[in-house]
């Protein structure tokens, strides 16, 4: 191994000590503004086993090209309706509560 490579990973087991420090084992640095390790690994794990929000990218239906468009003609419009929202795996119970209240009365108030 040569002096590049050594200093190469010492530098990121260094940022990686500090990340911990100080997101997990001080708190210094909340989750709201920066993922600790745990937290990350978390994220990491659900988009690479099961997609994000189990959406699998090659399961979504543009993506499938041995189906006629004619064969789903309504498709687009469902699509184009929904809406995605990144909610963050540290909240509580209680938060996504009233985030879900929120999103209720917004949908009620945009129903026709």
């Amino acid at each position: 191994m040569n002096a590049r490579t050594a200093i190469s990973i010492a530098t990121l087991l260094v940022v990686a000590c500090l990340w911990y420090l100080f997101t997990s084992a001080t708190g210094w640095v909340g989750s709201a503004r920066f993922p600790n390790p745990a937290e990350f690994g978390q994220a990491v794990r659900q988009i690479a086993l099961t997609g994000y929000a189990d959406a699998r990218i090659h399961q979504h239906v543009q993506h499938w090209r041995s189906l006629e468009p004619a064969l789903l003609p309504r498709t687009g419009l469902l699509l184009r309706g929904l809406r995605d929202m990144r909610i963050p795996l540290s909240l509580t119970q209680n938060e996504c509560a009233v985030i879900g209240g929120i999103v209720r009365v917004a949908v009620a108030r945009a129903a026709p």
